[in-house]
């Protein structure tokens, strides 16, 4: 982490008003498709959306109170790690659990919503991925957009299966691995977090 770094609070929470508004719009596409793949990675959104949002609170309170500024930011980032990696259990047994349900998903609604999801989590990687080489607080949210950017191409993938193929199985494999990246992507999360907290 770059001490001499200021961290910019509005970026995060312009990541965070475009993550809030595309969680409720994946989230509707989900219902309407049939999609768990949708709904569960409208979830990781809405997850990353809290996640931004408190980054850019921990930024604004670390930049009053500068004496604690790196312990809140710290606090923060491993508050996201911990709702990441229970939200990848509550997915993955959905999955588990809609696997061997038989049920008609809309192929070509869901894909253009992913592509616009995958859209969405490229413009905000772009956006935060200065802030987030420089910032633990800022990472901890960055590798949110980078996990759902995986699972975007995820979703991407089974609703071409689904369609080519009619494959349904496909939308919860991809909701398997919606879980996944966030377990993963919590885990290293809160590895780091713990680090920072130790010195």
């Amino acid at each position: 982490m770059d001490e001499e770094f200021t961290e910019n609070p509005r970026l995060l929470l312009f990541a965070f008003a475009i993550t809030a508004l595309f969680a409720g719009i994946e989230f509707i596409g989900g219902r309407y498709t049939g999609s768990w793949a949708l709904v569960s990675d409208s979830f990781h959104m809405g997850i990353d959306a809290l996640a931004l949002f408190i980054a850019a609170t921990a930024s604004s309170l670390a930049h009053r109170f500068r004496t604690f500024s790196s312990k809140i930011k710290t606090r923060a980032a491993f508050l996201n790690a911990i709702l990441l990696m229970t939200l990848s259990v509550f997915v993955a047994f959905e999955a588990y659990e809609r696997a061997w349900i038989s049920r008609d998903i809309l192929s070509i609604p869901m894909l253009g919503i992913a592509v616009i999801g995958l859209l969405v989590n490229a413009f905000e990687e772009w956006l935060l991925r200065h802030q987030a080489f420089h910032d633990l607080n800022t990472r901890g949210a960055y590798l949110h957009i980078v996990g759902d950017y995986v699972s975007s191409v995820g979703v991407i993938a089974a609703a071409l299966v689904i369609f080519l193929w009619d494959w349904k199985i496909a939308d919860a494999l991809a909701a398997f691995l919606v879980a996944l990246l966030m377990l993963i992507s919590g885990f290293l999360l809160a590895r780091a977090s713990l680090r920072e907290l130790k010195n």
